[in-house]
């Protein structure tokens, strides 16, 4: 019996590992993808996604953020990768957070999580995009971060 459930879950394992990309590799139609504009400096918007991850735990359960240093001053990128047991992370991207300067008071936000795990068997369906509105919209306002 034991073993049965070893290979049950290493196929799991597996099975998700395939839906998922290494860093850079991710194409637009892998994605449910959402967009929004914030009226707020890039690194500002930056800082405040960054202080929303710490206190609320991440954007999507299961994701592991990875902050990349600036491109430009104009372009950040943040991979969301899998975790792993115990919460490691691990090699695989699941989603990522792009922040483009769109000018010098707002900033475009783009948020793209692989349509395996935005559209799960079990679940509501891109139910991750209900996080990200009330993020954006608390990150705009200013209000403290309601979890």
């Amino acid at each position: 019996m034991k073993i049965s459930f070893k290979c049950i879950l290493l196929f799991l394992i597996a099975a998700f590992a395939g839906c998922a990309n290494p860093p850079g590799q991710f194409k637009e139609s892998d994605m449910d993808i959402v967009n929004y504009t914030v009226n707020q400096p890039i690194h500002q918007v930056s800082d405040k996604i960054q202080d929303y991850e710490r206190k609320c735990g991440g954007l999507v359960n299961g994701f592991s953020p990875t902050w990349y240093p600036p491109k430009s001053d104009d372009s950040i990128t943040i991979d969301l990768f899998l975790k792993g047991l115990g919460g490691s992370k691990q090699d695989w991207v699941a989603g990522i957070i792009v922040l483009n300067k769109a000018s010098e008071t707002s900033t475009e936000v783009k948020i793209g999580v692989n349509k395996t795990y935005s559209r799960p068997v079990f679940g509501k369906s891109m139910g991750w995009v209900d996080k990200t509105d009330r993020m954006v919209k608390q990150i705009e306002d200013g209000s403290p971060f309601g979890c």
